[in-house]
């Protein structure tokens, strides 16, 4: 069995700890960067997971579920934020009757591409902090990886 102390200097060495740590800092730090852009809180994480999943043609509840391992009804919840944002609308599904596709509207796709600001933003300050080869290695790495993944 492993001591504390001797997790904690694994998990400091830990790429994939390292990635899930980085991500959700940088995520944390693109949703308060926005928020405060707006001048209220409307990026907030329940959206930000869900957001990444959308497009103008749309995905259904179910699967969006699915990506995201949580139930229908946290979806739901999420949806229904976001269609009284006027960010999506939900459609029937032309593949299956009974189901039906979230789908971006053009504010949608506005806030999304407002999104992608603040996190241009975000890295810009994160190059000040440890340079531009820094950052132009890493985010070259980090495609091998994700393509890699899959």
């Amino acid at each position: 069995m492993s001591s504390w102390p001797e997790i904690l200097a694994r998990q400091s060495q830990a790429f994939g700890f390292l990635l899930i740590a980085a991500g959700r800092r940088f995520d944390e730090q693109g949703q308060a960067r926005a928020n405060a852009r707006l001048g209220r809180a409307l990026a907030r994480p329940a959206l930000m997971r869900l957001v990444p999943f959308l497009s103008p043609e749309g995905a259904r509840i179910v699967d969006l579920a699915e990506r995201l391992d949580v139930s229908k009804q946290a979806v739901h919840k999420s949806v229904a934020d976001l269609v009284e944002l006027g960010f999506a609308v939900l459609r029937g599904d032309r593949d299956d009757g009974r189901a039906r596709r979230v789908c971006l509207t053009p504010a949608g796709v506005k806030s999304y591409a407002f999104g992608l600001d603040c996190l241009a933003d975000a890295e810009a300050e994160l190059r000040r902090k440890v340079g531009d080869a820094t950052v132009d290695r890493l985010t070259r790495d980090l495609a091998k990886v994700l393509e890699a993944l899959g």
